[in-house]
């Protein structure tokens, strides 16, 4: 038999015909997208590797196109809130969004996820845009089973920095004030100056300003103390 023969003898190659319904098409997608590897860095003080939502659509947008499959998100909830963060209290935004995606296959057959969660902080006004951008990502990671390599969620924790207080307590005030002028050792000093640090991050019950010169009172007593009360 020449080999002439024996290409003409073999079947030709057919393609597995594509899924027409949502599900198949999710399906389909699932097959396909496996890995989805984190090769953007983060250059601020985290220096991590993450996977953007750019990267997430380049792995899966290419698949959606083939399978005609659709996705159409719908914002249904938006929160903003103005929070301050940091040693520096920046001020910055809050947004919270939550988004259903409608997926819908080629035979017109449709599938809802969600509400899928998403949040962002962001000192301009961009916030909206990265919330969403985080829900979507977010949708397709936990939709395909993209395994994440991702630190679990409780691992940390973040504490936004408290609004300062826009005016002192007058008792409040009265109160460090007699602490700091009864105090006659660096130990009692101490003491108020830890009620001082209270009053004013924890409590917001003094001004900034407040603060300053009741620090700056605690400096000069320590200063002035005798050798033997230091």
């Amino acid at each position: 038999m020449t080999a002439t023969t024996e290409a003409t003898d073999q079947a030709p190659a057919i393609d597995a015909p594509k899924p027409q319904t949502v599900t198949g098409c999710l399906t389909e997608v699932m097959r396909r997208v496996e890995v989805i590897r984190k090769e953007r860095e983060n250059t601020d003080a985290g220096k991590y590797m993450f996977r953007g939502v750019d990267d997430v659509m380049n792995a899966v947008g290419p698949h959606l196109r083939d399978l005609g499959l659709l996705c159409l998100p719908r914002l249904v909830e938006q929160e903003t809130t103005q929070v301050e963060y940091g040693n520096k209290r920046t001020l910055a935004f809050r947004t919270r969004v939550q988004v259903v995606y409608r997926l819908i296959g080629p035979d017109a057959s449709e599938l809802e996820i969600g509400p899928v969660l998403g949040e962002s902080i962001d000192t301009g006004d961009k916030g909206g845009a990265k919330a969403q951008s985080v829900a979507y990502r977010e949708m397709w990671l936990r939709a395909l089973c993209v395994p994440t390599g991702e630190k679990d969620p409780d691992e940390s924790t973040y504490e936004i920095a408290k609004p300062e207080a826009t005016f002192t307590d007058p008792k409040v005030l009265e109160d460090l004030r007699v602490a700091i002028s009864t105090a006659d050792n660096k130990g009692k000093l101490q003491a108020a100056w830890k009620k001082v640090v209270k009053a004013f991050e924890e409590d917001a019950k003094i001004t900034k300003a407040d603060a300053d010169e009741l620090t700056d009172s605690i400096k000069q007593k320590v200063a002035a103390l005798p050798a033997e009360a230091k």
